[in-house]
């Protein structure tokens, strides 16, 4: 059995630390009203796209998690310096850019 890359053990410690981030999230599920916030504040086509998804498909995209914990003061960029090394944030800034 080979040992696995190290890029891809970079990508494997982002996502697990980006899952805890949004898992903060299950203790307090989002309200009716910051669901309707987050869907008022979208683009019309993709406020199309979330209306044809459904609610309960909505309510599991990261993007929506992340408007919440946002919004709730828990602040993505802040909570990932916090659990990665220098070189890994630099690395999920990057990823996270290359989405958006």
């Amino acid at each position: 059995m080979t040992a696995p890359h190290p890029q891809q053990l970079l990508t494997q410690k982002i996502a697990t630390t980006a899952l805890a981030y949004y898992r903060q999230l299950e203790p307090l599920p989002p309200t009716a009203l910051e669901l309707a916030t987050w869907f008022d504040a979208l683009a019309a086509p993709t406020r199309l796209q979330m209306h044809t998804l459904g609610l309960q498909a909505c309510l599991r995209l990261p993007v929506f998690k992340r408007y919440v914990l946002e919004k709730r003061g828990y602040s993505m960029p802040a909570y990932m310096g916090l659990h990665l090394a220098p070189d890994e944030l630099v690395q999920w800034v990057d990823d996270d850019e290359a989405r958006t």
